[in-house]
C-alpha cells in the first residue's frame, strides 16, 4: 500500500516540548483518576448493529493501520502507545480530535487513532462522528451509517441503534450520515450530554475517540470542548496559519491539550 507524501503523514505527535512552545495551558484541575461507576451503562460490540467495514475502502481514504508495510503504520502504532499511557495515568476517557480548519486530515486521524487504539487496549474504544456538518467517519470505513449519530440525537432512533459494530475487536463506531445544517442546535442538545455521559460512564469502555469540528470554521466544537477529557490538534503542512494556532490557543485555554500533529493537507 503506497501513499507517497504519506509516509510523512505524522511527523509530530505528542512532543512536550513543542506544545509548551506553541500552548500556553491554564492550571486545568486533573479529573479524578477514579474509575467508572459500577453502574455505568454498557457498550457492547454484541447488541451494536453490526456492518463490516469494507477494506477496499480503507485505502482510498488513508486508513493505514492494517498494513504493517506502510511507514505511517509505524507513526501511528507510536501515537496509539503515547496517547493510551497520557489518558490512563489522568483517568481520562474521552479524546477529541480537531483542527484549525476543515482539509487538515483530522477525521482521517480518528479513523487511523481509533483503530488503533483498539487494537493495543484492554477494554472497548467508540470512535464518535460529532463533525455533524461534514460527518466522514462512517465514508472512511464503508460501514452504514444509517441510522447515526444525528438521529439519536433527534429522537428519531434509540442510542443502541445508532452504534455500529465494524468486525474490529473492541471497536465501535458511532457514525453519522446526512449532514446537518444547523448542528449547535444539536450539539447543545441533552441528548447530545448524554452521549457523553455514556462515554464517560461506560463499564466496559476505556477510551472515545470523538472526530470533532474545526475549531475555527464554526462555533460547533465549542459545545463540546467542556466535556472533552483532552484534546488532539491536527495541523497541516503548509495550509495551517500561525495566526489560527494563535487563535486556537486562546479557544483551548482551559483544554487538556496532548498535542498537535502534523499532517499531510487531503481531507476533513
Amino acid at each position: 500500500m503506497a501513499h507517497g507524501n504519506d509516509s510523512n503523514m505524522i511527523e509530530l505527535a505528542l512532543q512536550k516540548k513543542a506544545l509548551q512552545e506553541a500552548i500556553v495551558k491554564d492550571t486545568v484541575p486533573r479529573p479524578s483518576t477514579q474509575r467508572r461507576k459500577a453502574f455505568g451503562v454498557s457498550l457492547s460490540q454484541s447488541s451494536a448493529r453490526k456492518s463490516p467495514i469494507a477494506r477496499q475502502v480503507l485505502d482510498r481514504h488513508r486508513v493505514v493501520v492494517g498494513d504493517k508495510l506502510d511507514i505511517a503504520h509505524g507513526e501511528i502504532d507510536l501515537l496509539c502507545t503515547q496517547v493510551l499511557q497520557e489518558m490512563a495515568e489522568n483517568g481520562w476517557r474521552t479524546l477529541g480530535i480537531t483542527s484549525p480548519m476543515p482539509r487538515c486530515g483530522k477525521s482521517t486521524l480518528a479513523v487511523n487513532l481509533a483503530i488503533g487504539l483498539a487494537q493495543r487496549a484492554l477494554e472497548g474504544v467508540v470512535l464518535v462522528d460529532f463533525d455533524l456538518r461534514n460527518p466522514t467517519v462512517g465514508k472512511y470505513l464503508g460501514i452504514d451509517a444509517k441510522p447515526g449519530l444525528s438521529d439519536y440525537l433527534r429522537g428519531e432512533a434509540p442510542f443502541d441503534a445508532a452504534l455500529v459494530n465494524p468486525g474490529i475487536q473492541r471497536l465501535l463506531v458511532l457514525p453519522n450520515e446526512t449532514p446537518v445544517a444547523n448542528p449547535y442546535a444539536l450539539l447543545a442538545t441533552s441528548e447530545a450530554m448524554s452521549v457523553m455521559q455514556r462515554l464517560k460512564t461506560a463499564n466496559d469502555l476505556q477510551a472515545a475517540v470523538v472526530d470533532l469540528p474545526p475549531l475555527l470554521h464554526t462555533d460547533d466544537a465549542l459545545a463540546l470542548l467542556p466535556h472533552i477529557d483532552c484534546l488532539l490538534i491536527v495541523v497541516a503542512d503548509g495550509v495551517s496559519k500561525k495566526s489560527e494556532l494563535e487563535e486556537i490557543r486562546q479557544l483551548v485555554k482551559r483544554v487538556n491539550v496532548l498535542g498537535f500533529v502534523l499532517n499531510c493537507p487531503i481531507g476533513p
